[in-house]
């Protein structure tokens, strides 16, 4: 058991090594489907399903970045929303009047 546990622990590394180097990211990319898979899967999501094919959508988005950017633009927007609101207002001024015993009218 310990010689085959040996054996394998020493072909692994040999094994993700690929002589053609154009084989390398087409193995990784294999290898990153198959992890996405095992996601969705452990999501409850069922092959074959549209929420699954959701599910795999949405982690290509995030590997690539494209979620990433889209939630750092949302937060920016919004600032810049509220500067122009800011900006675009008119100044009001109030102006109160003594009525007497201590009070006001403000208008």
């Amino acid at each position: 058991m310990r010689a085959a546990l040996l054996g394998l622990l020493l072909v692994l590394p040999l094994a993700a090594c690929s002589l053609n180097p154009k084989e390398a990211p087409a193995n990784q990319q294999a290898q990153q489907d198959a992890a996405d898979a095992a996601t969705c899967t452990g999501y409850g999501f069922k092959k074959d399903t549209p929420e699954f094919a959701n599910c795999l959508m949405t982690l290509d988005e995030q590997h690539k970045g494209y979620v990433a950017a889209s939630h750092q633009a949302a937060p920016q927007a919004a600032v810049n929303q509220g500067q122009a609101m800011i900006q675009s207002a008119t100044p009001h001024s109030t102006n109160c009047v003594p009525t007497g015993a201590g009070m006001a009218t403000c208008y």
